[in-house]
């Protein structure tokens, strides 16, 4: 695949003359720019797509294996869901409700922060709650990666870029999770217009909170860049101080995508092989190392890279939107189609809504005299769970002083079940747990880490069975992790049907 070089003197270094505020550039400097940045989102996806999640620096210097072309398109479900929708609206005005319908009518995902925003919105908790309540994943990447929408439909308009992208990602993120899509959606909404690296950056941290931990990476990475010129070395430091368990963590995808960034130096190959080499979420940070180059510089994509990759696009939900554009040109022809049209949206404040119905109640108690390197099989017969409480969700911690040396903390849930189903039910933990369904052992581990996705939950963090419809029992003991005696005691608890991966969204709520 050859991607044709356009000459037109609108690269020249006039082109701010060819932007007028208010109105749109020339189309054709425009699409070429936004082909730029899917190519290189194309290339370092597939680049990245077999190594996500390895935990370890790589040494790819190309495609290992080559991407099939049949399918070898980025991400763009949700870009594709929104364009679509936005599409039909006679005012098309991007507003969290707009995108909490959408959600609802449309989306089945079930990773992640995904899949809990659909779980609060099927409990009619709206945005921008819907993206916080009782979720561990609210600082992850997910609405970064979609945010190039808006800087698409808002070349050299980042205010109206920032506005939308907060409206978008509000549903499914909180905090950093939403700081990192505001930060993109400046970012690459000013690379239409602007290519020094210090008003780009300068720009995008301008436009999230000072304090926040996203933006003390990105001040940290970009003064790590400045004087640490081996990616290996750079990436060994950035994660002393902001290494996380979750591969999908906001902040620390961000900054592994400016680090490859800065010292890619725009050198397109070296920029996307930083980024996946890096390793973790590699096919997203690949990705948007290589969207952001791609659109600086459309015509600085090496001819092998742009070889193996198709520019037709597939859906990973095929059902998401039946009539969707199915190559890159026609999508960005919708790109620009839907821009002088779409609408900046300034939301108006709005109530907490009431979490009562979402409080859950448990019994607890400690059970002593407990060896921690046995398991545990059948319930003790002694056992007494005396206390009653309320817990404020599925996401809990406990600090682990609470736990008397050589004991388990023990806690008693009910969760319902509307009819019989296979059922996967998760406790996932950090620290020593150890679980009981209908009273039955089910599962256990010794220390482990929090990533509570039905999709990705470790080893013995859970169970598939199936259950009559009714009221069940989840009984789990907790207990510090002998290495890490004071750490905080995180676990998440869920209920996902096995016949979608969906959460229940009322098996341990009151509503």
């Amino acid at each position: 695949m050859t991607f044709k070089v356009f000459r037109d003197s609108v690269f020249s270094a006039c082109i701010i003359s060819n932007y007028v505020r208010g109105a749109f550039m020339d189309k054709e400097y425009w699409s070429h720019k936004i082909k730029g940045a899917l190519l290189g989102k194309t290339i370092g996806e597939n680049l990245g797509r077999p190594y996500l999640g390895a935990h370890e620096p790589l040494e790819l210097t190309f495609y290992d294996p080559l991407p099939d072309p049949d399918s070898s398109s980025c991400f763009l479900d949700f870009q594709i869901l929104w364009l679509d929708e936005l599409s039909k609206m006679p005012h098309p005005v991007p507003e969290r409700n707009f995108f909490a319908q959408c959600w609802l009518d449309h989306i089945r995902y079930y990773d992640a922060e995904y899949g809990i925003a659909l779980r609060n919105l099927r409990n009619s908790i709206m945005p921008p709650w819907s993206g916080n309540f009782d979720d561990y994943f609210s600082d992850n990447f997910g609405a970064a990666r979609r945010a190039d929408l808006w800087a698409f439909l808002n070349p050299a308009k980042p205010d109206t870029a920032l506005k939308i992208t907060y409206e978008d990602s509000c549903v499914d993120h909180d905090k950093d999770g939403v700081f990192a899509a505001e930060f993109f959606a400046v970012l690459l909404s000013n690379a239409f217009i602007e290519s020094n690296p210090d008003a780009l950056l300068n720009a995008a941290l301008a436009a999230i909170p000072g304090e926040s931990r996203l933006a003390e990476a990105v001040r940290f990475t970009r003064e790590l860049c400045a004087r640490e010129n081996d990616w290996k070395e750079a990436r060994r430091q950035f994660l002393a101080k902001f290494d996380s368990e979750n591969y999908e963590d906001g902040v620390m995808n961000t900054g592994f995508i400016l680090l490859a960034y800065l010292l890619g130096n725009g050198d397109f190959e070296k920029t996307v092989l930083i980024a996946a080499n890096c390793a973790r979420n590699t096919p997203v940070n690949a990705g948007m190392a290589g969207e952001l180059v791609g659109l600086l510089k459309p015509d600085s994509i090496p001819e092998r890279w742009l070889a193996p990759v198709s520019e037709k696009i597939q859906l990973s939900d095929p059902e998401l939107v039946m009539d969707y554009p199915q190559t890159l040109d026609a999508f960005i022809e919708q790109i620009l189609e839907l821009a002088p049209r779409i609408e900046a949206h300034t939301p108006r404040s709005c109530d907490q809504p009431d979490f009562t119905p979402f409080l859950i109640p448990v019994q607890f108690g400690i059970h002593r005299n407990w060896n921690r390197w046995h398991e545990i099989l059948p319930i003790p017969e002694y056992l007494h769970l005396d206390k009653e409480y309320t817990i404020p969700g599925t996401f809990n911690y406990l600090d682990a002083f609470e736990v008397p040396p050589n004991s388990l903390y023990m806690m008693r849930f009910q969760f319902t079940i509307d009819e019989t189903k296979k059922v996967r039910v998760i406790f996932n933990c950090n620290a020593t747990s150890r679980v009981w369904v209908d009273g039955v052992y089910r599962f256990g581990r010794d220390g482990g880490w929090v990533t509570p996705s039905f999709d990705t939950v470790p080893h013995n963090q859970y169970c598939d069975i199936t259950l009559e419809g009714g009221v069940h029992e989840l009984l789990a003991g907790v207990a510090p992790v002998p290495a890490k005696p004071s750490e905080t005691i995180l676990w998440v608890m869920g209920i996902a049907d096995c016949a979608d991966s969906q959460w229940l969204p009322y098996a341990f709520f009151n509503n």
